[in-house]
């Protein structure tokens, strides 16, 4: 194919393609064949030197803010035609455009850690971490994943895409985090466990908009646009929790509940709940850095803590085996991953979160979560 992709020649046209942008299984196999990679770690780019040997606590992740003074925010490199609608003025950025006409519920420029460095040790995993905009990824990252689902096999014209090299070097541009978490519930006499899915409301969400996702997933960012709290919210299991209160309880993430708050540390405290990594690695549609996680509660402890569990919330509503909304897990077994990963427009990152959990199962199984006494 010589020519350039298509091009929306209205703006309706272009929200209509901005709001029907999937990334299915194949367009994920041409990504990791566009940077050599295979699907070891499901749709994930991982160096060697960041694979890890075993799920890792989250006590054992070591988090440096290395400053919160915000850079400036540097020239995106041009996307090809297409990307911007019709009209656009000259300059304009991909996240101004979306909020000028296709403006999903949840769309603000916030304060997010960024990944600078990563190092992978014996004991555990030691991520730098600065500042930047929420927006300075979207430029970027989305306007990538849109010019890619425009190019198909033409690989010549994603010129953004290759712009930016090799997504993996965090030094080469601003890399956002993403955190992506399975949810477990195990009955240890029934030697059995179930995960949670949700499908993204496409109205409501700036990424993977529509596709079926594992619950619950978000940035890794502060609490507030307050330099002053950035070094206490950079935790990894206060941030997991928000997002619980959040996906699955139905409360704003942002406004601490205590009594929320201390029934999670209370579980963690009494082994009822673990909260592991299972993987890191780069999302090779979008651009950020994804930390894989799974959340392993025995099954009174999720009872307990989840009581009060929402089948909606402001991102999506969870999804049941019978693919009604609901709040009834999916077995955590080979063959249901396969057909759901098969048969669903699944996130990849949910994906990646699946696989390694999958991965990992039988150290999450047995250390995951303590039965209650």
């Amino acid at each position: 194919m010589d020519q350039p992709p298509p091009v929306a020649r209205t703006v309706d046209e272009w929200i209509h393609q901005r709001r029907s942008l999937r990334t299915d299984q194949s367009a994920i196999g041409r990504v990791m064949a566009y940077y050599g990679a295979t699907l070891e770690h499901g749709p994930l780019l991982v160096p060697r030197e960041w694979e890890l040997a075993g799920p890792v606590p989250t006590n054992n992740l070591e988090l440096r803010l290395a400053g919160t003074i915000e850079s400036p925010r540097r020239p995106v490199p041009t996307p090809a035609v297409g990307v911007l609608p019709p009209g656009s003025s000259r300059g304009e950025r991909y996240s101004s455009a979306v909020q000028r006409l296709a403006s999903p519920g949840i769309f603000a420029d916030r304060v997010c850690y960024q990944a600078c460095d990563i190092s992978v040790g014996d004991h555990g995993i030691c991520l730098t971490l600065g500042v930047m905009r929420y927006f300075e990824f979207f430029d970027e990252g989305e306007a990538m994943r849109h010019e890619w689902e425009l190019v198909g096999d033409d690989v010549q014209h994603a010129t953004l895409r290759r712009a930016l090299g090799d997504l993996t070097n965090l030094g080469g541009r601003k890399v956002i985090i993403g955190v992506t978490v399975v949810t477990l519930r195990v009955d240890h006499d029934n030697e059995r466990a179930t995960f949670l899915v949700h499908r993204r409301d496409p109205t409501a969400v700036a990424t993977e908009q529509g596709q079926w996702h594992v619950v619950p997933c978000g940035v890794f960012q502060p609490r507030r646009d307050d330099a002053t709290t950035w070094g206490d919210d950079a935790n990894l299991s206060d941030l997991v929790i928000r997002e619980f209160a959040e996906e699955l309880l139905g409360m704003d993430e942002d406004v601490a509940d205590d009594e929320i708050v201390n029934r999670f540390r209370d579980a963690l405290a009494s082994g009822g709940l673990r909260i592991w990594i299972t993987g890191i690695g780069i999302n090779p549609v979008i651009g950020n850095l994804e930390i894989l996680c799974a959340a392993v509660f025995s099954d009174s402890t999720f009872d307990e803590v989840l009581r009060d569990l929402v089948t909606d919330s402001p991102e999506g509503s969870l999804r049941s085996p019978s693919d009604s909304v609901g709040v009834a897990g999916f077995t955590f077994e080979r063959g249901v991953i396969d057909t759901l990963l098969s048969e669903k427009p699944f996130a990849p990152s949910g994906e990646a979160a699946l696989r390694a959990a999958w991965r990992w199962r039988q150290r999450l199984m047995e250390q995951g979560a303590d039965p209650a006494p």
